[in-house]
């Protein structure tokens, strides 16, 4: 279209020319400008209608094989750019045959002035200036035409600029294992923190001496760790197998306590309890009982648990009489003693056990033991049963004092709550409480501050000595 602008503007110039100089151009140049224009625009309509008959092709029928193996003819679907090349074709053609027909008019002009043989003058310039009109027609469609054409080039152009060249990434976007580590980390970390926050909040056990003196109101009289069993049995005093361990100096501590609490009223006699079963009372009693000997006072220590007795095991002794025969006024309190040596500690073994354990232990007859027991000894330390029993009601009104013993995150706040307002109301005096079984990181003051420290002298159990060479 460019081109054939070009050719209608030389030709108005040129019919503007032979108007303004009345000079004498053959009609046969004229005539051959315009067959040559009639020549390109015909052929340009030709090749627009070969070129919209093939992408007419698209909706032709084609041949396919259906699911049942036979042959069909389906019609494919044509493409959207397909139907807008369709589309601006035929629009092209319509404008290129309207041209047709106006060249074809101006050549059938220009053919008749020809044949009549005039030259220019005054009838030739009306013919000169009637096909210059002609000419400004067809400009004027052919710009018209143009700038349709650019508006729909303009208009179907994309709008998306391709900036740079995609290309491939250097490492993979997934899985990124360091992020992965560290997400990990991070959220296992925050999830194992809560959760030992919400163990901690739910926990509802004596877990050290805050919540002792909180709950209870009570003084923490000591702490003693774990002293273990042996092959699932018990083991022998540990006050006397590992008499240099920082266990039994937390003994020691508790026997020192013990002493400034009876500095204005004196304690002879000791009731050493729980709450519950498996706390640790009878280990406590016994090497409490023996570290009070070890001091050179006369001390008994005597089994008052008269359903599971214990003591005679801790120090391999035949139980065949003990208190219940005292109780049955079977056997005299010195018949009834076993001396541990070397430790000179007395010890009362339970006996055979009685049906009625609760109504033997609050009878007269036990009154007049303790009695006799306290004009003769020092420290008088009884075994007693779980709370959970009436024995120790019983018994807690005929001693000085009780010592209770809890379990470090094993007792209940509640229960043990519960024993301290039951003893309270019963009128028996609580000296205090003794932690048991504590485990390193507790927090508790003596044991981890005494392990802290066994690596000195003072905690070995043998001296070292120098060799001496000849």
């Amino acid at each position: 279209m460019q081109a054939q602008i070009q050719q209608v503007e030389s030709q108005i110039a040129d019919l503007q020319g032979q108007l303004s100089k009345a000079s004498v151009q053959s009609q046969e140049e004229r005539l051959q400008s315009v067959t040559d224009i009639i020549a390109n625009v015909q052929a340009e309509t030709t090749r627009l209608q070969e070129e919209i008959i093939t992408l007419n092709y698209v909706e032709d029928l084609v041949p396919s094989i259906n699911l049942d193996g036979q042959r069909i003819l389906v019609t494919p679907t044509p493409t959207l750019q397909e139907l807008i090349d369709v589309n601006s074709k035929q629009e092209r053609l319509k404008e290129l045959q309207m041209l047709l027909e106006i060249y074809q008019r101006i050549y059938v002009d220009l053919s008749f002035s020809v044949d009549t043989g005039g030259t220019i003058g005054g009838n030739d310039n009306d013919q000169i200036q009637a096909a210059l009109v002609l000419y400004q027609q067809i400009y004027n469609n052919l710009l018209s035409n143009y700038e349709s054409i650019r508006l729909a080039r303009l208009q179907s152009t994309p709008n998306i600029v391709q900036v740079e060249d995609a290309q491939p990434a250097t490492n993979p976007i997934r899985p990124n294992t360091t992020n992965n580590i560290m997400l990990g980390g991070v959220i296992g970390l925050a999830l194992a923190g809560a959760l030992s926050f919400l163990i901690e909040y739910l926990d509802e056990t004596i877990r050290d001496a805050e919540t002792v003196m909180e709950k209870l109101e009570l003084p923490v009289l000591g702490y003693i760790g774990d002293m273990g069993k042996k092959n699932g049995k018990l083991l022998s005093p540990f006050v006397i197998e590992q008499p240099r361990s920082p266990i039994s100096e937390a003994f020691r501590i508790l026997r020192n306590n013990l002493e400034f609490t009876a500095l204005d009223n004196p304690l002879k006699s000791i009731l050493v309890t729980s709450c519950g079963v498996g706390e640790g009372k009878t280990t406590l009693a016994v090497n409490l009982a023996l570290v009070l000997a070890q001091t050179g006072k006369r001390v008994v220590l005597v089994d008052a648990d008269l359903r599971r007795p214990q003591v005679h095991e801790y120090f391999h002794l035949a139980n065949r009489i003990g208190l219940s025969d005292l109780l049955r006024e079977r056997a005299a309190i010195k018949n009834v003693i076993t001396v541990i040596q070397p430790s000179n500690l007395d010890v009362i073994t339970s006996g055979s056990l009685p049906p009625n354990p609760a109504e033997v232990l609050g009878s007269e007859k036990m009154a007049k033991i303790l009695k006799e027991l306290a004009d003769n000894y020092d420290n008088i330390i009884l075994d007693g049963v779980p709370f959970l029993l009436a024995d120790a009601s019983i018994l807690s009104t005929r001693v000085d004092g009780v010592l209770v013993v809890v379990r470090s995150r094993v007792t209940q706040q509640s229960t043990a709550a519960e024993m301290v307002e039951q003893l309270d109301r019963a009128g028996a005096r609580i000296i205090g409480v003794v932690i048991n079984w504590v485990k390193d990181g507790n927090g508790m003051p003596y044991s981890s501050a005494l392990k802290g420290y066994s690596h000195y002298a003072y905690f070995k159990e043998k001296p070292e000595t120098e060799e001496i060479k000849d």
